[in-house]
């Protein structure tokens, strides 16, 4: 947690014409967290001016300054973050590269945490112009149940993740899984895909990470 300098903006609109605002900055578990003022009290940490949640958060770009450039000259870095509003954007300023790599770090290996430790993540969504629930858990992979009542139904499907071999959506509310060569579902969210798009990128980062360093 601490002082930044933030500029955002919601459903991919460019953050780069916005004002720069400070903002007391905590990431938790589950989120991360934007305040106008440092927070001192329960209530406080309750009313955050920016809750956004951190397993659907994506570190996407950091820029340091160039060696000639003067000191004042600022080093940033981005999220976005999947809402059912679309992708919102978070340009974060910071002091020095010290705090660049600190925060950057941060924001990763929480987002990972986050789909890592969390028994599941479930979406409502329709297949086949049906209520389904998507399943999506670190270890096992993606699972469609049937929804009567939005109920645990019977499992439709279950892919493990080395089966999945692209993803796409159309940014309003359709995504579609590729598994193997030739088994494509096409799911429809309801809202915004990103959400479910960034949770399932984050997942598959966090598996490889975990290969990498095992």
């Amino acid at each position: 947690m601490g002082w930044v300098s933030v500029r955002q903006a919601e459903q991919d609109q460019c953050v780069d014409s916005r004002p720069w605002e400070p903002r007391f900055a905590a990431i938790t578990e589950r989120e991360l967290l934007l305040f106008a003022r440092a927070p001192w009290t329960r209530d406080d940490w309750a009313r955050p001016r920016t809750a956004l949640p951190i397993a659907m958060t994506r570190l996407v770009r950091y820029r340091l300054s160039p060696p000639e450039a003067p000191p004042s000259a600022p080093i940033t870095f981005t999220t976005r973050t999947g809402t059912q509003r679309g992708v919102a954007s978070v340009q974060w300023r910071v002091g020095t590269p010290r705090e660049l790599a600190s925060w950057s770090r941060t924001v990763v290996l929480a987002a990972q945490a986050a789909v890592a430790q969390v028994d599941e993540i479930v979406f409502e969504c329709r297949w086949r112009n049906c209520p389904v629930l998507l399943s999506m858990q670190h270890e096992n992979g993606l699972t469609l149940r049937s929804a009567p009542g939005l109920a645990r139904g019977k499992v439709l499907w279950h892919y493990s993740f080395d089966k999945l071999t692209d993803t796409w959506d159309d940014d309003r509310a359709t995504v579609r899984l590729t598994f193997g060569d030739r088994e494509i579902m096409e799911l429809d969210m309801g809202a915004s895909p990103k959400p479910f798009v960034f949770a399932l990128h984050t997942c598959l980062s966090s598996k490889v990470e975990r290969l990498a360093t095992s």
